[in-house]
C-alpha cells in the first residue's frame, strides 16, 4: 500500500501542522489513528 518512508513523511508533516493548529488536535489526532491502521493494513 503506502511506503513506510513516504508514510513517515507524511506523518511528520501532518504532526508540524498539528502543532502549529493547536485547536484542531482532535482532528490530528483522528488523522493519525486512520493512518496507524492503514499503515497497519
Amino acid at each position: 500500500m503506502i511506503p513506510r518512508l513516504l508514510f513517515g513523511l507524511f506523518a511528520a508533516f501532518l504532526f508540524q501542522g498539528a502543532s502549529a493548529q493547536s485547536p484542531h488536535d482532535e482532528d490530528f489526532k483522528n488523522m493519525t489513528e486512520d493512518a496507524r491502521k492503514v499503515a497497519n493494513q
